[in-house]
Formats: C-alpha cells, sequence, structure tokens
C-alpha cells in the first residue's frame, strides 16, 4: 500500500485522541462492487492516556478496540474507506492466513466470531459472521432442560409463532440433550476452537452450559451447515452461519 493510502488510514476521524499500536494489513477482493479489490486494515486501537502500560496482546479489551477498515481501490494509486467497524475483542490468525476476530464477548447480545476467509492469498469480503451465543435452554413440568423453547408468544393472524424455529419444536426434544444450567451466562461460549488440516477447516463453540456446537467451514461437502445468502439485498453486506442450527 502507497504513502497517501497509508497516511488516508492514520489521520481518519476514528482514531482521534487515539493511538495506533499495531495493524495487520491484508489484499482483499470480492464480487460484490462494494467491496471490489482492496485491503482490509486491522488496527489495535488504544487511547492516548492508556499506552503508558500498555498491554500489546491480540486481545483488546475496552476502551482499547481493533479497528477494522475496508478499503477499496479507487485508482491506481490511492484507497478508500467503504466501511468500518470498532470491535474489543481478540484476533487470531490460522496458518493459512485466515483471520478471525471474536469481538464484545462481554454482551451475550453482541458477542460475534467474524471470519476473514483467505483463499489464494487474499481475503474474501464480505467477512463471514457466527453468534457463538448458544440458544436459550428451556425447562419442562418435570424440571429438566430439553434445550429447545414450547410454543408461545402471540403474532398477527393465526398460528402461534411467526417463523419457525427448530428450538421451539418440542417433538425435536431428543436431539438437545440436558444442559448444566439455565442461567443466562451459561448460553456464554466457554471456548472457541478452529481446526485447519488439508484443506478442511473445523470451529467447534463449547458453552459453559455444556452444549458444543461443531460446523464445517471448508472441506469436503462445502459449508455443514450452510451459509446464509451474503444478505437480504444480495449487496454483500455480511455473510451469516448459523452453527446453532436456529433455523435449520
Amino acid at each position: 500500500i502507497d504513502s497517501p493510502s497509508f497516511l488516508y488510514i492514520a489521520t481518519h476521524n476514528a482514531l482521534k485522541g487515539k493511538v495506533m499500536q499495531a495493524m495487520v494489513l491484508r489484499p482483499a477482493v470480492s464480487v460484490y462492487p462494494k467491496y471490489g479489490v482492496g485491503f482490509v486494515a486491522f488496527i489495535r486501537v488504544s487511547p492516548r492516556e492508556k499506552t503508558a502500560n500498555a498491554d500489546l496482546s491480540s486481545f483488546a479489551h475496552w476502551p482499547s478496540f481493533w479497528l477494522v477498515l475496508f478499503l477499496k481501490r479507487s485508482d491506481a494509486r490511492h484507497y478508500i474507506c467503504v466501511a468500518l467497524d470498532v470491535l474489543p475483542g481478540g484476533l487470531r490468525s490460522l496458518s493459512d492466513g485466515t483471520l478471525v476476530l471474536l469481538s464484545n464477548c462481554d454482551s451475550l447480545r453482541k458477542a460475534t466470531i467474524s471470519i476473514f476467509l483467505v483463499v489464494d492469498g487474499a481475503i474474501r469480503l464480505p467477512p463471514i459472521q457466527v453468534n457463538p451465543v448458544a440458544p436459550q435452554p428451556y425447562l419442562d413440568g418435570s424440571g429438566i432442560s430439553t434445550g429447545n423453547f414450547p410454543k408461545g408468544g402471540k403474532s398477527r393472524g393465526k398460528g402461534t409463532q411467526s417463523m419457525p424455529d427448530l428450538y421451539r419444536v418440542r417433538a425435536c426434544a431428543a436431539r438437545f440433550p440436558s444442559v448444566r444450567t439455565v442461567h443466562p451466562e451459561g448460553r456464554a461460549p466457554a471456548s472457541v476452537w478452529f481446526a485447519k488440516r488439508d484443506g478442511q477447516l473445523i470451529l467447534l463453540i463449547h458453552a459453559v452450559d455444556g452444549r458444543v456446537a461443531l460446523g464445517q467451514l471448508q472441506g469436503p461437502g462445502g459449508s455443514i451447515p450452510a451459509r446464509w445468502p451474503h444478505s437480504l439485498g444480495g449487496k454483500g453486506k455480511t455473510a451469516r452461519w448459523d452453527v446453532w442450527c436456529r433455523h435449520e
């Protein structure tokens, strides 16, 4: 990347009053015009007053964060920022260059795993987003968790459900074993593992309550479970991967 483009990054509004402590820069391509051809910059940022005893690990706790800039080539020498994310969390690199960013892990509502998959030396955009939080388990009348919801809630018109959800069907109770606790924090991920071998990429999420989600991102048979479309409008904003099979 040339000097003018690096100067553009260094003077970005999100960096005012902040200090750049580290940066990872990777080439990126996309079939969607929004991203085109360019780079993705991962910048570890901290407030100036926090840099005296700065922890330079790959995990950035708020008020430190990872600033993710999506840079698109506008001409032969310059790039423009087409999207950005401010994400407190941890960044890891796999053996093939794929980057994994676990963000907002202190919040069950906002926790996200963003996977920047590398193919032929370049990140394929948009990133793949995974919700690492397990679905809410349900205690039936016997006090045993069945791992699914009963039918409930009212919606407009007839019926009691606005959309089908595997975890709302009692007939599937045997498919989901009992959990250790129904406390909300039990849904949180206790550990997240990625395994890469011979072109196969596996994700395993172990929840605090004992449940495990296992999915294949790359390998024989493609993505298992299948990933959602890139976006509802087809503009390539994001790609979601429902490893907990909430809607399958």
